[in-house]
């Protein structure tokens, strides 16, 4: 399998642009100089973190106007390397983001990840931060295939989510990269736990890179750039100062783990499945039907989430009794469903004409194997939402669906098709 060195560059930020550009450069040059064929930056290297900062520093990436990419790209190309550019502000329309961007020995963008997960944190007396006052959250999953593997990008607070990491390691990820700037209320205590879970949860490697501590910073980093293995070892840290670490990756000793504890084939299909729910969005066909489980049957949508694993769906399967009737012995196999209604299937409702003519009704069928659909179970009524939603079929479900993009409680409940 396998073998390079990876460097992660822990880099002290100062309020000068320019100077941290310059600062990257000679940092990432000295890496690529002692062997490294991937670098991780830190997350907002660039630019001071703070809300205020956000918006002067912020940079057009799509346009010629990024400087810290343009450096980026350039140096990819020249030192024949692929960087992982820790994230800067990033200014798209009238939003800001917090965006990564990975470019490839031919110093082409290969992906840009926007921060999924916004940092907002109330800890009286402690820490207190809101990066929602300016920011944007991104809205999809980035991996990454590279000169040296496939790579599962997270930003900092990105890696709290169990469900994203486990979704990449279902893609094939072989590396897990997060530049993060935890803090010195939550970085002693869960910096190196969260890194060290990510990587023995998906038996793959994680890779962190935090900015170096400025204690006279309004926001100080905790430090701690860090490479876990795939049995969740530490294999190489440094502390809170500036530090460039240089380490080796094996990807065959991820093989390895997973054949010493096999844990990724003794899931449970029978009791839960893991759904990915935005490969399920990217493939949706216009067939009518449960469009959020992809207009598929149960057959197959369980061979779908097979291959797959969970995000922000969780589903219990087993259960004998209803939700609807505590008193209801019917197992779900028993229970007749049927397709989700559609307009066609109904007369006008304000119609009083006797001449209103029933219209054929049509049948929903399985984007994959062509029988009738309706068996994927459930319909979710939600309010206000244009969030995508998961419902799955095997069993009694217990589901929780995604927050509506207003970002605003999502009020849902559960519709039985009869």
């Amino acid at each position: 399998m396998f073998q390079f060195k990876i460097a992660l560059c822990q880099l002290s930020v100062t309020s000068d642009k320019e100077r941290n550009i310059a600062h990257a450069r000679e940092a990432i040059e000295e890496a690529a100089g002692k062997g490294a064929q991937l670098i991780l930056l830190p997350e907002i290297w660039n630019s001071p973190y703070s809300n205020d900062s956000f918006p002067v520093y912020a940079e057009e990436i799509d346009a010629d106007k990024s400087p810290s990419t343009a450096m980026l790209s350039e140096l990819s190309r020249s030192l024949k390397i692929t960087i992982i550019g820790g994230s800067i502000p990033e200014r798209s329309g009238d939003r800001l983001y917090n965006t990564c961007c990975v470019f490839g020995a031919d110093g082409k963008l290969k992906a840009k990840h926007r921060k999924i997960h916004l940092f907002d944190i109330d800890i009286p007396g402690q820490m207190t931060f809101k990066e929602s006052k300016t920011l944007t959250a991104g809205e999809t999953p980035t991996i990454v295939d590279t000169d040296v593997g496939r790579i599962g990008i997270g930003i900092c607070y990105d890696i709290r989510f169990q469900e994203l990491a486990a979704i990449y390691a279902a893609r094939g990820a072989h590396l897990l990269c997060y530049p993060g700037a935890f803090n010195m209320t939550t970085g002693p205590l869960h910096w190196e736990l969260l890194q060290r879970a990510r990587a023995a949860d998906c038996q793959l490697y994680v890779a962190t890179c935090s900015p170096a501590r400025d204690s006279n910073s309004s926001y100080v980093a905790w430090g701690h750039s860090t490479l876990v293995g795939p049995f969740g070892e530490i294999i190489v840290t440094t502390d809170h100062d500036e530090a460039i670490v240089i380490s080796e990756i094996d990807y065959s000793l991820i093989e390895q783990r997973r054949a010493n504890l096999p844990f990724q084939k003794q899931r449970r299909g029978d009791l839960y499945q893991l759904v990915d729910v935005h490969r399920l969005n990217s493939t949706r066909t216009s067939i009518a039907g449960n469009s959020a489980a992809n207009d598929s049957c149960k057959t197959c949508l369980s061979a779908i989430a097979a291959g797959s694993t969970f995000s922000v769906v969780a589903v219990a399967i087993g259960s004998k009794k209803s939700f609807r009737s505590s008193s209801s012995s019917r197992s779900s196999s028993e229970r007749k469903l049927k397709p989700v209604e559609t307009s066609n299937d109904l007369k006008k409702e304000d119609s009083d004409s006797a001449d209103a003519v029933p219209v054929k009704r049509e049948v929903n069928r399985c984007s994959g194997c062509r029988r009738k659909v309706g068996l994927t179970g459930f319909r979710v009524d939600v309010a206000s939402s244009s969030a995508p939603i998961i419902i799955i079929p095997t069993g009694m479900i217990a589901a929780r669906t995604t927050r509506p993009l207003d970002d605003r409680p999502l009020q849902g409940k559960i519709r039985w098709l009869r």
